[in-house]
């Protein structure tokens, strides 16, 4: 069942979309195969919340097709530019988002608040679609599986909340 839900995530670009991602390119090949196993295709539609502020951290997003941006309620303390939560952005990494705007992310970009995700909180911030479109989701559990296998790749990616 895995290798089929693999092959199928494969077949619809999957590994391209990993490539897009300045962190996720760097991964082995074997790690890749293994993120895309977890990975499960979610599509939204203009203005739908993919998650919403104060709601339990349940999963991570990587960008297939579409534009995403951060929606913080007014009075908010999150600001991406201003955040405590690291940001791993590569210098060579700005593709990841669009130059008129830096916060609206494009494919590629990996997001989720990893700290929360692990501590089992809440979104700091809601995330909201831009029209159409599509992520590569990484559920909680798997994203913790896939930690577990891959010790360098949870230390590099811990306090980060998006990833370019």
């Amino acid at each position: 069942q895995k290798m089929s839900h693999m092959a199928r995530m494969r077949a619809e670009g999957t590994w391209n979309t990993i490539q897009d991602n300045a962190m996720l390119r760097q991964l082995s090949g074997p790690q890749k195969t293994q993120l895309e196993t977890y990975l499960v295709k979610l599509d939204f539609e203009d203005g739908d919340l993919i998650w919403d502020e104060g709601s339990p951290a349940e999963y991570a997003i990587l960008i297939d097709k579409g534009k995403v941006t951060f929606k913080t309620a007014p009075g908010s303390e999150f600001n991406s530019k201003n955040s405590s939560i690291s940001i791993l952005l590569p210098v060579t990494a700005m593709n990841g988002t669009s130059e008129a705007d830096p916060d609206i992310f494009e494919r590629g970009s990996f997001i989720g608040d990893i700290d929360a995700l692990l501590a089992d909180r809440k979104n700091a911030v809601a995330l909201r679609a831009i029209g159409k479109v599509s992520v590569l989701c990484l559920y909680k559990k798997d994203l913790r599986n896939f930690f577990s296998n891959n010790p360098g790749v949870l230390l590099s990616m811990l306090h980060t909340r998006y990833i370019l």
